[in-house]
């Protein structure tokens, strides 16, 4: 709803390990903010927290939100594959029923 936020998007001109392509969010009365790694893990259909390590070094802990949009940038989105991996067995299923409908017309002309 653009009446409360909308996204936009920043590039920088160079990409280093922190460096890289982000989307924020930016409100009309002007704030800005990144969006969290519980937002993009659900935008991308992963469960919240689905990239929180169970254990990590709390010394480096400043680095575990940098790895999280990582890990989810890099990632297969979970409803595509779902999609694809349905129409695929569809396309099977059906080239096998062809197959058998013709096995069983090769053996009826016998």
């Amino acid at each position: 709803m653009k009446r409360i936020a909308h996204c936009i998007y920043a590039e920088s001109a160079r990409h280093t390990g922190t460096d890289w392509s982000r989307n924020y969010v930016w409100y009309p009365d002007g704030r800005v903010r990144r969006f969290t790694p519980n937002e993009v893990e659900r935008v991308q259909g992963f469960p919240e927290n689905w990239t929180l390590p169970r254990h990590f070094d709390e010394h480096r802990a400043d680095r575990l939100d940098s790895l999280r949009y990582h890990a989810v940038g890099n990632a297969v989105t979970p409803p595509v594959a779902e999609w694809v991996g349905q129409h695929l067995a569809s396309v099977m299923q059906a080239q096998d029923l062809e197959r058998l409908r013709k096995a069983g017309t090769a053996v009826a002309a016998e």
